[in-house]
């Protein structure tokens, strides 16, 4: 049985390709007056040992609407331990595609979209080495000292077994675009191109039928300390959670045609020179979004919830050219694409 951890959001990624680890950082932005992302952790109420979290007071509702079969943690600073996964020195965290470094390159030139035979690899995950004019290496207070001011919450994982891959990509009305990274002083053959990740997937092999979740307050609230027991439920093989850093839904700045978002990962960045980041525009190359993943009958209860939407809505009530988005029905989704760092 595994745990699935769906990382969702603005999230930096700080993967080790060949020591086999992965740090996964939440940046504290609930403040940014344009850019505003509310950390979570969520689960289904039916894997949670002993009650059930429900909708706390001080995620805004245009994030999530209560729904009795979902627990929600806002998160304020929490590093994020896991019990139960297959651990020991040997063990590793395998990238999907094995994030070949030449496929990547040229995944960027020529600006691919994921056909099904590679749509799980982690290099879809946007390289901030590759988009941006330093080497994307993450600040090094994230990973060795951060404090809540600076991260809503963190997971490490290291020493564990697992894999990464890619779940989700961006959108626009049901086809996922190749997006477009414009630099400046650069001539336009040379700016990246590729379809973004918004969805990472890990799936942790568990020992047994249980794991438990034990976060710790950053400082300077170290005191705080919690543990989240889940289980499995009747004949599922899975026990899904998702950690977030989400975007509202009716989203007032949202431009479906510019990833304006992706410029906060540039803060981020160590020495990272100012006016030189490089954000993403919707190229022309795209490819239907459930040739890629799947039928929507296959996407996990958990994403429905956290992304506002009925994956399988009635067609009744549907027009050709409307996104529905659940209760919400907003068209104007953020783009909000993952990143990855050096360590």
């Amino acid at each position: 049985m595994d745990l699935r951890i769906f990382l969702i959001g603005y999230v930096a990624l700080v993967p080790n390709f060949e020591n086999g680890t992965l740090t996964v950082v939440l940046p504290e932005a609930r403040g940014e007056l344009e850019h505003a992302h509310f950390p979570m952790l969520i689960w289904a109420c039916k894997n949670q040992m002993e009650g059930c979290d429900q909708f706390p007071a001080e995620v805004p509702h245009k994030v999530l609407e209560h729904d009795p079969d979902f627990g929600v943690l806002s998160l304020r600073g929490e590093d994020i331990g896991l019990l139960g996964g297959i651990q020991g020195d040997a063990e590793k965290i395998a990238f999907a595609g094995g994030y070949e470094r030449r496929s990547a390159f040229l995944r960027g030139f020529i600006g691919e979209v994921p056909k099904r035979s590679n749509a799980e690899d982690f290099a879809w995950v946007a390289s901030l080495g590759k988009v941006s004019s330093g080497e994307g290496r993450i600040h090094g207070s994230l990973l060795r000292d951060p404090t809540a001011y600076q991260v809503a919450g963190r997971l490490q994982l290291s020493g564990v077994r697992g894999r990464a891959s890619t779940f989700g990509f961006v959108d626009v009305e049901g086809s996922i675009y190749s997006f477009v990274f414009k630099g400046s002083g650069l001539p336009s053959i040379w700016d990246d191109r590729q379809a973004l990740a918004d969805v990472t997937l890990v799936s942790i092999p568990l020992q047994g039928e249980a794991a438990t979740l034990r976060l710790e307050g950053l400082p300077p609230d170290t005191s705080r300390t919690r543990e989240l027991q889940l289980r499995r439920s009747g004949q599922d093989g899975t026990i899904d959670i998702v950690i977030g850093n989400l975007p509202p839904f009716e989203y007032e700045h949202a431009d479906q045609e510019r990833g304006e978002h992706f410029s906060l990962y540039y803060r981020l960045v160590s020495g990272h020179a100012h006016g030189s980041s490089q954000i993403p525009l919707r190229g022309a190359l795209s490819v239907s979004k459930e040739s890629i993943e799947g039928p929507c009958h296959l996407v996990p209860p958990i994403i429905d919830y956290v992304e506002g939407r009925d994956s399988c809505p009635d067609e009744s009530q549907v027009s050709s050219d409307v996104v529905i988005f659940g209760p919400h029905a907003a068209s104007n989704r953020a783009i909000c694409a993952q990143a990855v760092y050096l360590e």
